[in-house]
């Protein structure tokens, strides 16, 4: 199940760069393991930006009760 969410996960990575960066696939195809990781800790160092995913993880990921 991991492996499939990592697929997921980089799939909504990838159209958000597509769609609200206008990167061009061919240019994401080119990207490497450090340049996405470059690209997440540029994201995640701006405090505007960790503030707002702390929020959605607040408001979405709540624990489930046992009985769930």
């Amino acid at each position: 199940m991991g492996q499939v969410k990592n697929i997921v996960w980089g799939s909504h990575f990838e159209y958000l760069l597509r769609e609200k960066l206008d990167v061009p696939k061919e240019q994401l195809a080119a990207l490497n393991d450090d340049a996405v990781k470059d690209i997440l800790n540029a994201l995640f160092a701006d405090l505007s930006f960790r503030r707002t995913m702390q929020n959605i993880l607040t408001e979405k990921v709540k624990p489930q009760s046992p009985t769930e």
